[in-house]
């Protein structure tokens, strides 16, 4: 699997998620796809059922969703807890946007 850092493809965490719980026996469904789009969105947004377009993110943003996409990939490959990838991804979102604030 190839990990791209700036980039806004979400097959790659799809192919992360679907090696990881192949190589513990486990199929993945269509509904861990959908939970990795909802941790996605609240990590980006703070809200999980907001709609949000990944390939609209603001011109500004494209690091940071990069940045997400990467991170993900990396817990899940460490076998991290969907919650605590979620809680963890979201953590990492505000501490990016608060470094990047003008008003620090």
């Amino acid at each position: 699997m190839k990990i791209c850092y700036h980039c806004t493809d979400l097959a790659s965490v799809n192919d992360a998620l679907t090696i990881y719980r192949s190589n513990l026996g486990k199929p993945t469904e269509r509904h861990h796809y959908q939970n990795e789009v909802k941790l996605l969105r609240f990590a980006l947004t703070g809200q999980s059922k907001s709609k949000i377009d990944f390939a609209a993110v603001k011109i500004e943003q494209p690091f940071l969703l990069s940045h997400v996409l990467w991170f993900e990939i990396k817990l899940i490959k460490r076998g991290v807890p969907f919650k605590d990838r979620k809680r963890r991804c979201r953590a990492m979102v505000l501490k990016r946007q608060a470094e990047e604030s003008p008003f620090k």
